[in-house]
């Protein structure tokens, strides 16, 4: 270690070999930055000043994508940085800040889509229960942001410019990591919380999500039963309609104008008053109009009660007829 130093010109080319092996990981940070850059900002713009109507509903949206996209800037450029000063990070104050602030973005966005969570299922699985009002999210967004800032404060502890040898080339090279002065033992025991902390909240997240999918299964399902049930039975009234309207007009003998009228008059009486009503039709022959929306069984009844009468009505006539000839 003591022949270890601290040399510019070597520690440059080190740190260029270094950060050309992660290439490929800076072309993809700052792709994602790009793509986090446009995604979040178009977000914001829509539904801050396009979609101004129902701002209340949506109004976690906009907060989410704002805390992404700092997110988004502030993550990739941190990784970028690491990977192209692997060996030369100097500046105390960055690392610390950029430790700072990455757990502090990326903890407000998990907590933000945590409490957008619990509002989804409020709405959609206790509708006629308590919901959040405007006071209330401003109230869990405060919250959320003194939460991640909690838990992102130890990081400044935790994290530092880090002196890493090279015993090969004899140089030392310095990056930010995580400090080894800082105590092993609250580092353990803050990680520890943060992983308990990140699997609960998944867990969360999955359980609700589940029973606003499931709800929204259910309530969908019986409609659409109902719908085809309720197409089958219109197609089937239909046909039972067009068949009692064919056997109905069969009869050659149209009636006079009394038994028309008896008819009526026996139709409208009959417990089944407004599903079928006697109307004449250009040949003067009854025909019996059936709504399509009556159940099948009714309008089954209704049928074998006109036909009753209109055969009775035709016997009636056949009768007159024979006593006539019979007189004559």
């Amino acid at each position: 270690m003591d022949n270890v130093t601290y040399v510019p010109e070597k520690l440059e080319v080190w740190n260029r070999e270094l950060a050309d092996r992660l290439t490929s990981n800076t072309v993809i940070l700052s792709l994602f930055t790009i793509v986090g850059l446009l995604g979040n900002s178009t977000v914001i713009i829509i539904y801050s000043f396009i979609m101004k109507s129902d701002k209340e509903e949506r109004y976690f949206i906009p907060f989410l994508a704002a805390v992404d996209l700092c997110a988004c800037l502030v993550c990739a450029s941190s990784g970028i940085a690491n990977n192209m000063m692997q060996a030369t990070f100097e500046n105390i104050f960055a690392c610390k800040a950029l430790q700072f602030l990455v757990p502090l973005f990326t903890f407000s966005s998990i907590l933000f889509l945590l409490i957008i969570a619990v509002h989804r299922y409020l709405k959609v699985c206790k509708p006629f229960g308590k919901q959040m009002t405007l006071k209330w999210k401003q109230f869990a967004m405060c919250l959320s942001l003194i939460t991640s800032l909690i838990l992102s404060l130890p990081m400044i502890y935790f994290h530092g410019v880090v002196s890493f040898p090279n015993t090969e080339k004899g140089i030392i090279g310095l990056r930010c990591s995580r400090s080894k002065s800082a105590n092993k033992t609250l580092s353990l025991i803050l990680g520890g919380f943060l992983v308990i902390a990140t699997v609960a909240i998944i867990l969360s997240l999955v359980i609700m999500y589940s029973k606003i999918g499931y709800t929204i299964l259910i309530h969908f399902r019986p409609t659409k039963a109902i719908n085809e049930n309720k197409s089958q039975l219109e197609m089937e009234n239909s046909t039972d309609v067009d068949k009692s309207r064919k056997r109905i007009s069969s009869h050659e003998d149209p009636l006079s104008d009394e038994e028309d009228k008896n008819y009526s008059i026996q139709t409208d009486n009959t417990d089944l008053s407004g599903y079928c009503s006697a109307k004449r039709t250009t040949r003067d022959y009854p025909v019996c109009i059936l709504p399509i929306y009556l159940y099948r069984q009714q309008g089954k009844s209704v049928i074998r009660e006109q036909q009753l009468k209109v055969s009775t009505t035709a016997l009636r006539q056949e009768d007159d007829v024979e006593r006539e000839i019979t007189i004559g």
